[in-house]
């Protein structure tokens, strides 16, 4: 973005070399500062240049923050670097931070579910192990009955909490009794005639 006009202009005058200033001090592995780079592209063209329309901004902020699914960019940071308030960043990511909250609570409801200790579980998701207390005792799946109400398959309640299906049902079915779970899952009873009763 930033510097693209001037690298046109010299290359229609046929110059072969561009003034330019170094940024940092060392070669960038482009990977790993694809973001930082953007960012700084774009913090140069809130001041001069070609700017940004709030399209632009709106589209960096989402690509970013779908990116990062470990949040280290704060609506704040990207509010500064994209010269908009942090509100404006909110309301245009906000979906994109819920699914990622959403998506990490799914991981440490089902390692929870398969026994794994909480400092386990914080040592995969990157939180403290107070934070994966809160989160497992604190998980409340019971709008999946108010969706069965609704009268919503379970293919959607899994959709909707962005769970697998097995998990859904595991959380459906949680508390219940054998019985009470083969008829939520429409399996039936079968009598084992075969083995001799003592």
């Amino acid at each position: 973005m930033d510097g693209t006009h001037r690298w046109l202009a010299c290359k229609e005058c046929g110059l072969k070399k561009i003034k330019a200033i170094e940024w940092k001090k060392k070669p960038l592995n482009y990977e790993t500062s694809q973001t930082a780079l953007l960012l700084e592209a774009a913090a140069c063209n809130t001041r001069h240049g070609d700017r940004l329309s709030p399209k632009d901004k709106k589209q960096i902020a989402r690509d970013i923050a779908t990116s990062d699914p470990e949040c280290t960019w704060t609506e704040d940071a990207l509010a500064e670097k994209l010269g908009i308030i942090r509100q404006t960043v909110n309301t245009w990511i906000s979906d994109i931070r819920a699914r990622q909250r959403s998506g990490r609570q799914i991981v440490i409801i089902r390692l929870k579910r398969l026994g794994w200790s909480q400092e386990q579980i914080a040592d995969v998701v990157g939180l403290n192990q107070q934070r994966v207390s809160q989160i497992t005792n604190n998980a409340n799946f019971g709008k999946i009955g108010n969706l069965v109400s609704q009268g919503r398959d379970m293919d959607y309640r899994a959709r909707h909490y962005h769970m697998d299906l097995a998990l859904a049902w595991a959380l459906r079915l949680e508390g219940k009794t054998d019985q009470e779970k083969f008829k939520e899952l429409g399996w039936g009873l079968r009598c084992l005639r075969c083995v001799p009763c003592f």
